[in-house]
């Protein structure tokens, strides 16, 4: 009961003080405590409540009031104030950039302690980046009950402590998010791995509870975070993160929500997930370096990342901490090809050519392209080839490299993983090495006067002429779905 009245003694005018006397004794018996026992009452946090409307001191509102934009910051640009992301033997970002920064490798085989929640033994699961554990340990924090936990999707496990994460990064506090005019939630999410696994249980005899639909994953975090803007699921194969990205930018553009989560998650849930991969020909029976010349597939990877977007002018306006600048993004496909999912070059160069124009942006403004390069020989090939018809007018070398042999493809959520890596090549001012494979794909060829793969890790310095610095983020999806984004470095350039 203390609890609930500290949680909501803003709304309810109560000053309730956390730190105090309880009458223990009148409560021995009830408990039945011994003199050698004594009582401990922990508050999960708390809040100081002379106005109900106004915002916890250490707090800043994620919304601002309607103001005239910026005239230093470029209307369509939308600000990273938010950073959040668990990926393969990394708790958090800190780890994954020590990861990346070292080039090193987080697959692995398949963990046997992963068994108890996801059985997959036979055949043996291929070698991936995977996570250490899939478990509902804090779901008390956003206020589900262990059992009714049982009954969710393990994806929004993940979710849930990125959005939490992503919005301590930003420096934000649960009562600022209700104030808040509009948030959007915007997840990329795949597989019904949840609902699968329902189905299981319930024709073993169990009571049919697992729902597993893609939208519980948005509307969840709407219900539980208070937030009231657009909450959609978004699912367009392995681009679904940047197309949900671009969704959620269109959706600041028009004025449908002051500031957007997107978020991604891929878990191994069900034994099928991986099955379906292996029998449609996706898997690689081993993991290499990327552009390998024994290429036949991806390399399976988990975990879950999130952003926390505003436009650019209302987080310069704001104060807000900017990890960076999503300047441009766009979606596309490749059409008909001779069969579906087919990569098609000349069709991926021109989706590149079309959001390069719409940010009003050339070739030459681009500094790094953080590739998909999923390990597909055919669908890598492609993407260079289209990489390299794109930027052959650069006069300088265009560094490439992409993040998959450090932790798996993350499929619906690998697009999080690239954006994550980029924003942080930005902050260090450092571009992380990328593992190439040794025997390098005899169809994967470049002009290294063009496109040069960074094999080693490089300062990423600012432009001498004072060009910020700029990164190309590719999605490709198996199905032919393409989406990308332009990111700037934050304090460059335009709205600096």
């Amino acid at each position: 009961m203390s609890q609930l009245l500290l949680e909501h003694q803003a709304e309810s005018r109560i000053g309730l003080c956390p730190i105090g006397t309880v009458a223990v004794g009148q409560m021995r018996a009830a408990l039945s405590l011994d003199e050698g026992h004594r009582f401990l009452h922990a508050f999960l946090g708390g809040a100081l409540a002379e106005q109900p409307a106004t915002p916890l001191p250490s707090s800043r509102a994620v919304a601002s009031a309607k103001r005239p934009a910026d005239a230093g910051a470029d209307a369509g640009a939308v600000a990273v104030t938010g950073l959040a992301g668990r990926y393969a033997s990394c708790s958090d970002l800190e780890d994954f950039w020590q990861l990346l920064s070292e080039g090193n490798t987080a697959l692995r085989d398949w963990p046997a302690s992963r068994n108890a929640v996801t059985p997959v033994t036979a055949p043996p699961p291929p070698v991936g980046g995977y996570l250490d554990a899939i478990t509902p340990a804090d779901t008390l924090r956003f206020g589900i009950s262990p059992a009714e936990a049982q009954t969710l999707d393990p994806q929004l496990w993940l979710l849930l402590d990125a959005v939490w994460s992503c919005f301590e990064d930003a420096g934000l506090q649960p009562q600022t998010l209700r104030e808040a005019d509009r948030v959007g939630v915007f997840v990329a999410t795949m597989w019904p791995d949840g609902q699968v696994a329902g189905a299981d249980r319930w024709r073993a005899g169990e009571q049919a509870q697992l729902s597993g639909i893609a939208a519980d994953l948005p509307n969840r975090i709407s219900h539980i975070f208070g937030l009231r803007g657009p909450s959609v699921a978004v699912n367009s194969s392995c681009s679904s993160s940047l197309t949900a990205l671009h969704l959620a930018r269109t959706s600041l553009a028009r004025g449908e929500c002051d500031a957007a989560i997107v978020a991604g998650v891929n878990v191994i849930a069900h034994a099928y997930h991986l099955a379906l991969l292996r029998g449609l020909d996706l898997l690689a029976d081993r993991p290499g370096g990327a552009f390998g010349a024994d290429a036949a597939g991806w390399t399976p990877g988990e975990g879950a990342g999130a952003v926390l977007l505003k436009p650019e002018a209302a987080a310069l306006a704001d104060g807000d901490p900017v990890h960076g600048v999503i300047e441009s993004s766009w979606t596309g496909h490749a059409g008909h090809t001779q069969r579906f999912g087919a990569p098609s070059a000349a069709a991926l160069a021109g989706c590149l050519r079309d959001g390069l124009d719409a940010g009003g942006l050339d070739p030459a403004d681009i500094d790094y392209i953080e590739s998909a390069a999923a390990g597909a020989a055919i669908a890598d090939a492609a993407e260079v080839e289209a990489m390299a018809s794109v930027f052959a007018s650069v006069t300088r070398p265009v560094l490439f490299g992409t993040v998959k042999p450090n932790v798996g493809h993350l499929e619906a959520a690998s697009g999080m993983s690239q954006l994550a890596k980029v924003l942080l090549q930005l902050r260090s001012g450092w571009v992380a090495p990328t593992l190439a494979a040794v025997e390098p794909n005899p169809l994967v060829s470049w002009d290294p006067c063009v496109l040069r793969l960074a094999t080693e890790g490089a300062r990423w310095a600012l432009d001498p002429d004072g060009r910020p610095r700029r990164a190309l983020v590719n999605a490709l999806g198996a199905t032919g779905s393409y989406a990308h984004v332009i990111v700037r470095a934050a304090g460059e350039g335009r709205g600096a």
